[in-house]
């Protein structure tokens, strides 16, 4: 958004915004839905399409657009990702397990921002897509590596690995 509307700009604060309101949008139309094994996937990859068409298209509209549609699969897999550490860790862990799952959220986010400003200060400002490919490389490998049966303990499996290292 800074590398195409500038740092401070009205337009990019409305881009977020619009991608805000599919979130909202998503999260009340999908986020109550029953949780199946591929509900997680199916609502990444509605993120991923979002994504992919952000980096293809130019212009207000079509940014607006393509994080519209981003937006509509935020809430829905946060409510997943939820989901699926209630129902996989002792009510007694819940706690812990949701700290955990924010504070890699919270490195995500941190360790995003900090490669999207050195791209967009390294390459131009029209150019800074190129952490969103990264990113959507990895998430395509880890797709293949995950079997339906095994795309809602994978949350799991990173709250058994955090309560290890706590242990």
């Amino acid at each position: 958004v800074v590398a195409w509307f500038g740092e401070g700009s009205l337009l990019g604060g409305i881009i977020l915004a619009i991608s805000a309101l599919g979130s909202m949008i998503g999260g009340f139309a999908i986020g109550q839905r029953t949780i199946r094994p591929w509900s997680l996937p199916a609502r990444l990859l509605v993120m991923t399409l979002g994504l992919v068409a952000a980096v293809l298209v130019s212009g207000f509209g079509g940014l607006a657009l393509a994080l519209f549609v981003s937006g509509l699969g935020t809430a829905p897999s946060i409510a997943a990702i939820s989901s699926v550490i209630a129902g996989s860790v002792p009510f007694a862990d819940t706690a812990e397990a949701y700290g955990w799952i924010t504070t890699g959220q919270l490195i995500g986010a941190a360790a995003g921002s900090a490669l999207a400003g050195i791209a967009i200060d390294s390459l131009g400002g029209g150019r800074g897509g190129f952490e969103k490919y990264t990113f959507l490389i990895h998430s395509e490998d880890l797709r293949r590596r995950l079997t339906p049966s095994l795309c809602l303990s994978f949350e799991a499996s990173i709250v058994g690995a955090a309560k290890w290292v706590l242990s």
